[in-house]
């Protein structure tokens, strides 16, 4: 997770809790994918935490582009969360 949009956290709520993807399954994937790119897929929940505050801010401005009434942002984390529950330790 490089950028600090809004959208990424709804794309992994798309794929984990509406399409229902095993995110315990693809994450060698991501694992894979990270380290190709130099970052250290260890520090995910570190990552991810630090971008909370800043999602949060700019949740429903942003993602007025995408959506016209974009999913409320506290239920998105919280099942994002639990689905990526694994990955925090």
């Amino acid at each position: 997770m490089q950028r600090l949009q809004c959208r990424d956290l709804l794309d992994l709520y798309e794929l984990l809790v509406v399409n229902d993807v095993d995110a315990e399954a693809m994450w060698p994937l991501f694992e894979r994918k990270a380290r190709h790119r130099d970052r250290e897929p260890g520090r995910f929940a570190e990552s991810f935490d630090n971008r909370v505050p800043r999602w949060e801010e700019r949740w429903d401005g942003e993602l007025i582009e995408y959506a016209t009434s974009p999913p409320e942002f506290d239920g998105v984390l919280r099942s994002v969360r639990r689905e990526l529950r694994f990955a925090f330790g």
